[in-house]
């Protein structure tokens, strides 16, 4: 009843400061402005939360029992509102075991599945997404604890230093593209902070 509150108060002054009483005009003026000034509140948080989603797609399965396939092209978009949004517009159950989503995203990709496109845009920030039979698991990313640990004992004086890592839970092409999104190429010279590569013959 905030409104209320704020309309009473507005009422109170107005009787406070006029030399005449408020007639059915007067209050019936106060109520449209408050109206107008609130709709355009609610635009502007609109607005403000949507920053950032210049695109965000979401096509019905190819087949019967399919997939839905995401596409997104977002820079800065704030990750709890493009998650919130992916799940309600797809009315997926899940379970947030991470509780609060902070932070942004910037990604681009096409059609991918729903599981993997969460995926992609929680591994920025250590997460990950895992279906539990119609349910999505939103949680931490352990095995990302174990890169993290690797990327620590790197001296800050190497300026080139190889790491090759063994991949046991995830495939080599699902890892590739979680470091392309975490470590995109400079647009400018087309070089990465961090630069990767696969190797087929042992997964790593």
């Amino acid at each position: 009843m905030e409104w209320v509150t704020v309309l009473l108060i507005l009422i109170f002054l107005q009787a406070c400061t006029s030399k005449k009483p408020l007639n059915n005009n007067d209050l019936e003026n106060l109520l449209e402005n408050y109206r107008i000034e609130n709709e355009k509140m609610k635009t502007r948080r609109i607005e403000a939360l949507r920053r950032g989603i210049n695109r965000l797609d979401i096509a019905p399965p190819d087949i019967a029992g399919g997939p839905v396939k995401i596409s997104v092209d977002l820079k800065g978009a704030r990750l709890d509102v493009v998650v919130k949004q992916i799940l309600d517009d797809t009315k997926t159950e899940y379970i947030n075991n991470d509780h609060n989503l902070r932070g942004t995203v910037t990604a681009r990709f096409e059609n991918r599945p729903l599981v993997e496109a969460l995926s992609i845009l929680l591994n920025q920030h250590g997460m990950k997404a895992s279906r539990s039979d119609s349910m999505i698991i939103l949680e931490h990313d352990k095995s990302l604890d174990k890169v993290n640990q690797v990327m620590s004992t790197l001296s800050d004086d190497n300026e080139n230093v190889h790491v090759s890592w063994p991949l046991e839970k995830i495939k080599m092409s699902r890892a590739i593209d979680v470091l392309t999104n975490l470590y995109p190429k400079n647009p400018d010279d087309d070089t990465r902070v961090l630069n990767f590569a696969a190797q087929e013959e042992n997964n790593s």
